[in-house]
């Protein structure tokens, strides 16, 4: 309640036209560091936002579906806001999209859709250009045979295979674990294409990009050492593919663990580490992946383990791999 009180202070203090910016980020900075990204932080952010931005120049309206929206009030603002207050309100949106997980997607875009009807053209750079925090050489890449890019503001990755070797996926896989390992948002969106569409022969997945992109690398075993590494790097709970939702919401590395999985025993120690880790409260492939992974090799020991731990980590077994394990004797 002490950081909430003493962040709100200083943010309000050093308002009016003189705003400045930079003093602002660096305060910001320095609490997140001191408390991460936490209630009070987040709290006293979207705050500032409502009362700053939000309040004085828009009004909440229903939608045509009912929800509550907002839109600028009728007749000419009273005051105009200084450039520095927008340039902030976008510094915030950012922050919630690399540090508030897939919620803050939600958040940033709210956020976003403000500014940009004040006017401004920053968010519209972002979208563009990303907020600038990668280098160039991480967030873009292109060969003869490949094309990455990577926006860190909107959390998007965008892979393009015009040639199916393996050193295109080797570039692939360099380009995702170097870009992750930049602080790349935890939670984002893969729009993958290749001449091949290959999927993994797992029941209820759904044909998305990134699927594709594991099941036609996982053809090369010396690329399986990569897509270890970007399994690991990926694997986070409470983080999800933001294009994935529903039913087929996935946390990062999925389709990576899945592909690997499935070749045997010898990525056990990963299956496991992701049976444990994945969101089972809001997830269920990993119920699909074991029920495949039991079909084809049986309830080995280690079958047994990743039966076990799904167990106690998913909503609903999947009814098939319940009658699998009623039958095993």
């Amino acid at each position: 309640m002490l950081v909430n009180a003493a962040f709100e202070y200083y943010l309000f203090k050093i308002g009016g036209a003189d705003f400045d910016y930079d003093k602002a980020v660096t305060f910001t900075e320095k609490i997140r560091k001191l408390c991460g990204w936490s209630w009070d932080v987040d709290t006293t952010l979207r705050y500032w936002v409502e009362r700053t931005i939000r309040a004085p120049f828009f009004e909440q309206v229903k939608s045509t579906e009912g929800y509550p929206e907002w839109t600028l009030k009728v007749g000419e603002p009273s005051w105009q806001l200084p450039e520095s207050y927008l340039k902030f309100a976008c510094y915030i949106a950012v922050c919630n999209v690399k540090y508030k997980g897939g919620d803050g997607q939600y958040a940033a875009g709210s956020i976003f859709k403000i500014v940009t009807a004040l006017g401004s053209k920053m968010p519209a750079n972002l979208k563009k250009n990303g907020s600038g925090d990668l280098p160039l050489e991480v967030r873009q890449y292109k060969s003869a045979i490949v094309t990455c890019s990577a926006n860190d503001v909107f959390a998007t990755i965008k892979i393009s295979v015009k040639e199916e070797s393996e050193e295109a996926y080797r570039q692939v896989l360099d380009f995702l674990c170097q870009l992750l390992s930049f602080g790349f948002p935890s939670s984002y969106s893969v729009k993958f294409s290749s001449p091949e569409k290959k999927w993994l022969f797992i029941k209820s997945l759904p044909k998305k990009g990134v699927h594709q992109l594991f099941a036609n690398a996982v053809n090369w075993p010396s690329l399986h050492p990569q897509i270890e590494a970007y399994a690991k790097l990926a694997m986070k709970e409470f983080e999800w593919y933001n294009d994935l939702e529903a039913e087929y919401c996935a946390m990062p590395g999925t389709f990576a663990v899945f592909a690997l999985g499935l070749l045997g025993e010898a990525y056990h120690p990963l299956l496991c580490d992701y049976l444990r880790i994945c969101d089972g409260e809001h997830q269920s492939l990993q119920g699909d992946f074991v029920q495949a992974y039991i079909e084809k090799y049986g309830f080995t020991e280690k079958g047994l383990e990743l039966y076990k731990l799904c167990e106690q980590n998913i909503q609903h077994l999947p009814k098939r791999l319940s009658a699998l394990y009623a039958k095993r004797k």
